[in-house]
């Protein structure tokens, strides 16, 4: 049933820790303290926005919706184990909730914001 609806998708091709952080306004420091999945997010949902042939100054500020399933802390652990090294925006970077509120922020989406607990 699925098939007859959805014709295509776009998929994840590349390195997901591999990211063009100076392509959206954040800095270094900030930009190493963000899990994979945050950059990943920021550059797979503009290049399905632009396959899709939405263009971003129209969709500024419309009522989207951003709707994220994650079941990951894995990038967290990895700076937990090292007590002296705690990168300054390791809560912004790593927290579950900024995989939505990131995207809201960057596109300008007005709708709803929820990070979900696939867990």
């Amino acid at each position: 049933m699925i098939g007859s609806i959805f014709k295509e998708g776009h998929f994840l091709k590349g390195d997901l820790a591999a990211s063009d952080a100076p392509f959206f306004p954040i800095p270094r420091a900030e930009a190493v303290s963000m899990d994979p999945q945050q950059r990943g997010l920021l550059e797979e949902s503009y290049q399905a926005l632009e396959n899709s042939g939405i263009i971003l100054k129209d969709a500024a500020g419309s009522k989207t919706g951003v709707f994220v399933g994650t079941f990951a802390k894995d990038y967290d652990a990895l700076f937990s184990r090292d007590p002296e090294f705690q990168p300054k925006y390791q809560a912004s970077g790593t927290g579950s909730a900024m995989l939505t509120n990131r995207l809201s922020w960057f596109y300008d989406f007005k709708g709803p914001s929820i990070p979900l607990d696939t867990a």
